[in-house]
């Protein structure tokens, strides 16, 4: 199964960085390509989230459900798929302290079910969505 693990620093706390992790419901007003997130059943500290998001570079609109486990004093969630889609992704996001800001990394693996032919195309399409979202975190966080 093929991995992603992205890091960004941030100039703002792992509190805040954390905080903004934690904002789902907003993911589409500040995070590239993510069109909607919907939670859609709430257990403690799990959320099942619906997700829609178009896939860059290929224009197509992906749906798929996770579950987020949020560990409030490790700044960390974990999530896995839930239901069968397109692409399933299970890893974790976590903030930590670094020099007097944060650093916030994600590490999942995924699957896309395409041919494999197309296989390069959604590597390609992951790596771009996720150094997105990276980059749409440190904004928000540092804003």
């Amino acid at each position: 199964m093929p991995s992603v693990e992205k890091s960004v620093s941030v100039n703002a706390s792992p509190e805040k960085v954390y905080a903004v992790l934690k904002e789902v419901e907003n993911y589409a007003s500040f995070m590239p390509h993510v069109k909607a997130v919907q939670v859609e059943e709430q257990d403690g500290n799990r959320t099942r989230l619906s997700w829609v998001v178009t896939a860059p570079g290929v224009g197509m609109e992906i749906k798929w459900q996770s579950w987020h486990t949020w560990l409030d004093d490790e700044f960390r969630s974990e999530f896995q798929p839930h239901g069968d889609s397109t692409v399933t992704l299970k890893g974790s996001w976590h903030a930590e302290p670094e020099g007097s800001g944060s650093k916030v990394t994600m590490r999942a693996d995924y699957e896309a079910k395409v041919p494999p032919i197309f296989a390069g195309m959604a590597k390609k399409a992951v790596d771009d969505l996720t150094d997105g979202w990276m980059n749409a975190i440190k904004q928000r966080a540092e804003a």
